[in-house]
């Protein structure tokens, strides 16, 4: 199924919580138009205002979709999502608006993450021993 044809059916899917959530949100492969059969759908709600929403959406539409709430994934999922969605309900310049935090965060948590990666364990060992002597924490001169 295309993505757009998809996006009409999930519209009738979840018109009944368009107005509880800020968006609701297609992403991964399926977003991207590189799904195959073996492709889940991955559904994200944005800033659910009722408690229990998940609850509802599984007694409507049983468990064809992969439903996640955008604030409880963790920030490299966050990632994913922001950088391939397609929106079914919600406003596209408000979501977009909302996301710039995640992507502040994602900017400062990135150069940590690839700063932090070695080639070896004796690359790490060798740099975390050269750091923890700059800042006068340790000696490991015999």
């Amino acid at each position: 199924m295309q993505t757009e044809e998809l996006i009409i059916k999930l519209k009738r899917e979840f018109e009944f919580i368009k107005d509880d959530v800020e968006g609701i949100l297609l992403y991964g492969s399926c977003a991207m138009n590189t799904a195959n059969e073996r492709s889940d759908i991955d559904i994200c709600l944005i800033k659910p205002r009722t408690k229990g929403i998940l609850n509802r959406i599984f007694q409507k539409v049983g468990g064809r979709y992969d439903i996640k709430i955008f604030e409880d994934l963790p920030l490299y999922v966050q990632i994913e999502v922001i950088r391939n969605y397609r929106v079914i309900y919600g406003d596209e310049p408000s979501i977009s608006y909302y996301f710039y935090h995640f992507r502040k965060n994602w900017e400062d948590m990135s150069y940590r993450i690839t700063g932090n990666r070695f080639k070896t364990v004796t690359e790490m060992t060798t740099t975390r021993r050269k750091w923890l002597e700059t800042r006068g924490q340790v000696s490991y001169k015999s």
